[in-house]
């Protein structure tokens, strides 16, 4: 798909900084477009709308000092998880941890202590990632927002 067909399909109100909306000219479906195609568009943003979206990251982005505090003193029920966005993962944390104390009278479970130590150790390396990924999803999510209006003839 060219980007200037992407453009023209699209309508930019910028009501203010934190309130960013557009609507669609046409409901036919868009084709997802390749990891390249996307950063063309971004790159063709004005110096401004460029500013708008780094601010609105910065603004709405998570913080690694309290994703670390949230890993440190309740990584075990996976809050850090929730706190991220991993909603999913979050909650397995949970349940190994619930299902790992009530089992450990019958020695089953410190293996399930054990499998959810590891984990979260881990964590300790994935979160860095795991923010830089969901930035990198904001910014493509608001580069497609502000994508400058063609004018059609």
């Amino acid at each position: 798909m060219n980007p200037h067909d992407y453009f023209s399909q699209t309508k930019i109100n910028i009501s203010s900084f934190s309130r960013l909306a557009f609507t669609l000219k046409s409901s036919r479906n868009l084709e997802i477009q390749p990891r390249e195609a996307i950063f063309e568009d971004i790159m063709a943003l004005t110096t401004e709308q460029q500013i708008l979206i780094e601010q609105r990251i910065a603004n709405d982005a998570k913080s690694p000092v309290v994703a670390y505090l949230l890993w440190f003193f309740l990584g075990m029920l996976g809050a850090h998880r929730f706190y991220l966005g991993k909603t999913g993962t979050g909650v397995a944390q949970l349940i190994l941890c619930i299902l790992g104390w009530l089992t450990l009278v019958v020695y089953v479970g410190i293996f399930l202590l054990l499998a959810l130590g590891v984990w979260v150790l881990v964590d300790a390396f994935l979160i860095p990632s795991i923010i830089t990924q969901s930035r990198e999803k904001m910014r493509m999510q608001l580069g497609g927002t502000m994508a400058p209006a063609i004018p059609t003839v």
